[in-house]
């Protein structure tokens, strides 16, 4: 992974590891499977205390991705994915969800960056 997206992370980790509402945090795809290479971008799934959490964090995504990150590009798919393109070209996509539907993420392709001991398995 490049320094500007190690960058990226760090902060991401930083940020969504400081929300009460937040309890665990995942990099999945690429990254999440140790193979990512110079053309990867970073995928993350947030994990939610419920379901009225997720909704509540994604009401306000811009302004959680403008704590995150400058951005040249961000846009709120479906109701709870968030894909952003940075100044220098990073992409990010987040998808928020409550932590007791991340169980299939703690035994497959999925890095757990933080885990506060609320996600089912």
């Amino acid at each position: 992974m490049s320094d500007s997206y190690q960058r990226l992370l760090d902060r991401c980790v930083e940020v969504f590891g400081a929300d009460d509402r937040v309890t665990a945090l995942f990099a999945v795809g690429s990254v999440g499977r140790g193979t990512a290479d110079a053309s990867s971008d970073l995928d993350l799934v947030v994990a939610l205390v419920d379901q009225a959490a997720v909704e509540d964090i994604c009401a306000g995504w811009e302004t959680l991705v403008e704590e995150i990150t400058p951005t040249v590009y961000r846009r709120l798919l479906g109701t709870q994915i968030v894909t952003v393109v940075t100044p220098t070209w990073e992409r990010l996509d987040i998808t928020f969800m409550p932590a007791a539907a991340t169980g299939l993420l703690t035994s497959g392709p999925a890095t757990v960056l933080f885990d506060h001991g609320q996600t089912q398995s």
